[in-house]
């Protein structure tokens, strides 16, 4: 199976196996140290890495120093994704625009960021998230599954568990943390099955609570 070069596709590094992916123009100085199979990189890819099995991915323009780990696996960016850090296992993501600087640990799989997602970090096992637009410099902890958090969200740490999961909660627009340096922490109850959401009251106060506890 053939692969697609656009113009100025120079001092790329390939592994075994590549195979049937479509290369905008200017992909330069990449490292593909595996099979790279099915990808579709998008105009200016540049100075991007990638460890063993890195397959059936899409990139938009402009993405530029991105690293993946190996297994590497049918995730999606949008435009202008750049300098993102991923480790092992890392599948089925999905990233909107001008979403830079994030990192994950093992197997982050099958979550969703929109745009303008900044400066996040992911532990391992972070997996069937939603992250919505423009929601920076927050860190998720290990475990953390089927979280929902909403636009604008920054500056926040949600604390994960090493045994048992966080899961089905929700982060409500306008919690933030006072800086990058001072970050506000939540922390949710782990291995529950209802619905926990935290937001601030209108005094500036976090509130975790089930909404279903406020029905008379």
């Amino acid at each position: 199976m053939t692969n697609k070069f656009g113009k100025y596709c120079a001092s790329c590094c390939f592994g075994n196996a590549v195979q049937a992916n479509d290369f905008g123009a200017v992909s330069m100085y990449n490292i593909f140290k595996g099979n790279v199979v099915g990808n579709t990189f998008g105009t200016y890819f540049i100075s991007n890495t990638a460890g063993s099995v890195f397959e059936t991915n899409k990139f938009g323009i402009y993405c530029e120093g991105n690293q993946f780990g190996d297994n590497t696996t049918s995730n999606c960016f949008g435009n202008n994704c750049s300098h993102n850090i991923a480790g092992d296992a890392f599948m089925n993501n999905e990233f909107g625009n001008n979403c830079n600087g994030n990192s994950f640990g093992f197997s982050c799989n099958s979550n969703s960021f929109g745009n303008y997602c900044q400066d996040n970090e992911c532990g391992e096992t972070v997996q069937n998230n939603t992250i919505k637009n423009n929601c920076r410099r927050i860190s998720i902890g290990r475990y953390c599954l089927n979280i929902t958090i909403f636009d604008g969200v920054q500056d926040c740490i949600i604390t994960g568990n090493n045994s048992s999961p966080v899961r089905f909660a929700q982060v409500l627009n306008g919690v933030r943390g006072s800086s990058a340096a001072n970050k506000l922490t939540i922390t949710f109850e782990d291995n529950k099955n209802y619905t926990q959401v935290a937001a601030k009251t209108t005094d500036g106060t976090l509130k975790i609570f089930n909404p279903a506890d406020l029905v008379p």
